[in-house]
C-alpha cells in the first residue's frame, strides 16, 4: 500500500522540480544570450574591433594589445586566486552577463534590432 502511494506521489515530485528549476534554466538563457551577444558586438562589422581598426591597423592593434597586457598583468597578480574571491568574481561574471543578456532582449523588444 505504501509503495502505491510512492509511485502516485512521484509524477507531482518531478512536476514540482521541474518548476523550481525554471528560474535556473531561465538564468542560463540569460547569460548564452549575454555572453553571445557581447561576443557578437565586439566582432560585428560595426562593433568595437572593427572601429578601432577604422582608423588605422597600428591603432587598432596598440588598443587590443593594451587591453591583452591589462588582462595579463591581471592573471599574473592571482586575480580570484582565494576562493572568496573566486565566488565574488564569477558571481560578477554569471549575473553581469545575464543583465546584459536582459538588457539585449529588451532592446530586441522594444526596437526589433539585436
Amino acid at each position: 500500500m505504501q509503495s502505491a502511494k510512492l509511485r502516485q506521489a512521484q509524477p507531482e515530485s518531478s512536476l514540482r522540480s521541474l518548476v523550481g528549476s525554471m528560474p535556473g534554466i531561465g538564468l542560463v538563457a540569460l547569460v548564452v544570450v549575454g555572453i553571445s551577444g557581447s561576443l557578437y558586438k565586439l566582432v560585428s562589422a560595426d562593433g568595437l574591433v572593427a572601429t578601432l581598426f577604422e582608423r588605422s591597423p597600428a591603432g587598432g592593434m596598440l588598443s587590443l594589445g593594451g587591453t591583452g597586457l591589462v588582462v595579463l598583468c591581471a592573471w599574473a597578480t592571482g586575480l580570484g586566486s582565494k576562493h572568496g574571491h573566486r565566488v565574488w568574481l564569477s558571481n560578477l561574471v554569471v549575473y553581469g552577463s545575464a543583465a546584459a543578456g536582459s538588457l539585449f532582449l529588451l532592446r530586441y523588444w522594444w526596437t526589433g534590432v539585436f
